[in-house]
């Protein structure tokens, strides 16, 4: 993974008044909040290197649980106990760190890492849920998971998809331009699934997009608005366990949203644990037999854009496929 990025690591109501632990990338992080500010420092205290994320929150700093120096948001010690006069410089280091969307976002680097992407929407009143989930799994596996609406028909069947029988094919168009894949899908107006019924209501066209440093938007149209909108973030922890952030977004309808809401998120909740579920089978499995590569299907006409990506390659001609589903 190439760049300097954002990276979600924790729902932001999780961070009340003690400090919070989170890892990123194989490294251990500690978040606390001092006033309206959320901080975050390397999770390791640089005197004899116990976690801060064990310790508490003293004005505003953050207090080491072994000897009790106190660091402030920027990593500065500002205390020592039974230390007379200015502490010497010492630091742990920092992160920057923000809340966005319900969410906390950090980097290594504010000044460099790019822009951080904002869930789509449109001008509509909405209602926003937010989801977590937790597997291990590659990132390029992960991704085409949300994308690929094929495993659909079998993993989720009845919930986002019903029998599999249809009356007019699926167009689907993916190609990269500009390091972002981009896909179209045509054809999917009549739509079957209990969280499709639920949701949307009539369809006119959908379209999803991936981008580093892991970042899946799926958008589906009604005729002159946008129906629902689905923001995932993937976070690599450590080794292959990603963590994502699933942020749902639709209309509100005269409070019809959070109507909508009380019965989508238990729904919605089953399909997040069916996909953990086999992508963690795949993934246990594929260490089993000592990673094999996989088998190529002419069908599989996301892996290449998503590879690309990925791998920072800013274009890759289109790709076209047309299934029945």
């Amino acid at each position: 993974m190439t760049g300097i990025y954002w990276h979600p690591v924790l729902a932001a109501k999780a961070l009340k008044t003690a400090p919070v632990r989170v890892l990123l990338q194989d490294v251990p992080l500690v978040l606390f909040r001092s006033g309206n500010a959320i901080h975050c420092l390397k999770d390791i205290c640089p005197h004899r290197f116990a976690p801060l994320s064990q310790g508490r929150i003293v004005e505003g700093t953050i207090e080491c649980p072994y000897h009790g120096w106190r660091f402030d948001g920027t990593g500065r010690c500002t205390k020592i106990p039974l230390h007379n006069g200015e502490p010497p410089q010492r630091f742990a280091a920092a992160y920057a760190a923000q809340e966005r969307h319900g969410l906390i976002f950090v980097t290594e680097d504010a000044r460099r890492a790019q822009p951080l992407h904002d869930p789509t929407w449109d001008h509509q009143p909405f209602v926003r849920s937010i989801m977590e989930i937790e597997c291990e799994s590659m990132l390029a596996d992960a991704v085409e998971n949300v994308l690929d609406p094929i495993h659909t028909l079998f993993v989720h069947r009845g919930l986002l998809r019903g029998n599999g029988q249809r009356k007019s094919p699926l167009e689907i168009r993916a190609e990269v331009r500009n390091c972002v894949l981009e896909i179209d899908f045509a054809g999917e107006e009549g739509q079957d699934g209990l969280l499709s019924r639920l949701l949307e209501g009539e369809r006119t066209k959908s379209c999803s997009t991936f981008r580093m440093p892991g970042v899946v938007e799926l958008k589906y149209y009604g005729r002159d608005k946008l129906n629902l909108v689905t923001t995932l973030y993937f976070t690599r922890q450590q080794g292959d366990r990603y963590k994502g952030f699933a942020l749902m977004t639709g209309p509100n309808r005269f409070g019809s949203g959070y109507l909508k809401a009380l019965l989508f998120v238990p729904i919605m909740k089953k399909v997040i644990a069916q996909d953990r579920d086999i992508m963690g089978a795949a993934y246990a499995n594929w260490k089993a037999f000592a990673e094999p590569l996989p088998a190529k299907s002419p069908l599989d006409i996301f892996r290449p854009g998503i590879e690309a990506v990925i791998n920072g390659q800013e274009t890759l001609p289109q790709q076209r496929l047309v299934l029945k589903l």
